[in-house]
């Protein structure tokens, strides 16, 4: 099983709890936990309430964000991804609680590996990452620890669901869902991102008829 946590040095996107302005990056945790018998446990995820593509893609789509993901550059909440855009910033998720994780984030990517912690003056656009592995193998040889997990992912699956068409689901079940139907149905793309795409291929020399073919 394995811990990491990432940041971006140069690139500061979130704004800590109490604050009106840029002084994080967007600090990923990911955590993978192997389940004998079955998937793995996998949480991905930004300490900030939401990836910064997700604001491109609301923006391309001319749609509003969910209320408490941004602030504008005056540091008042708003529903505008382009406020975001123009100076504003991410709010990090859970609140104070969130930000504390995200703070801690940026130190052990950042500080702890050697690398730097968010900084506005690193003009590199750099991301660092600290990993952690862990060998239960090593000082558990009766298994122990895979039944463990096992029993417990079935424990928590196992709760009756409030509203019976949407099952209990553990951390990776989302996005192996999504996986597996845009396999089949391919991945929807909007038009202004569709554009982009084909602006930057042609930008490197490949023919829009290329570009449009691949994209299906």
């Amino acid at each position: 099983m394995s811990l990491h946590f990432l940041n971006t040095s140069g690139a500061q996107r979130v704004a800590p709890f109490g604050g009106s302005d840029r002084r994080l990056s967007t600090n990923p945790i990911t955590i993978g936990v192997p389940v004998a018998g079955g998937d793995p446990i996998i949480v991905d995820m930004t300490t900030s309430m939401a990836a910064e593509g997700k604001l491109m893609v609301a923006l391309n789509r001319g749609e509003r964000v969910p209320e408490g993901w941004i602030i504008d550059k005056h540091g008042q909440p708003t529903t505008e991804p382009k406020d975001f855009y123009d100076g504003g910033a991410l709010l990090t998720v859970g609140g104070h609680k969130g930000s504390g994780l995200s703070i801690v984030t940026d130190l052990l990517a950042g500080a702890i590996s050697t690398g730097k912690s968010s900084d506005p003056a690193d003009d590199v656009l750099r991301n660092n990452m600290l990993s952690i592995y862990i060998a239960p193998q090593v000082y558990d040889a009766q298994g122990a620890v895979a039944a463990e997990i096992a029993r417990f992912a079935a424990w928590v699956k196992a709760s009756p669901p409030a509203r019976s068409e949407t099952p209990v689901l553990l951390p990776g079940d989302v996005e192996r869902m999504t996986r597996k139907e845009r396999s089949s149905r391919g991945v929807p793309v909007d038009d202004k991102t569709c554009a982009d795409l084909i602006d930057a291929a042609a930008s490197v020399g490949m023919t829009r008829e290329r570009v449009q073919a691949m994209l299906g």
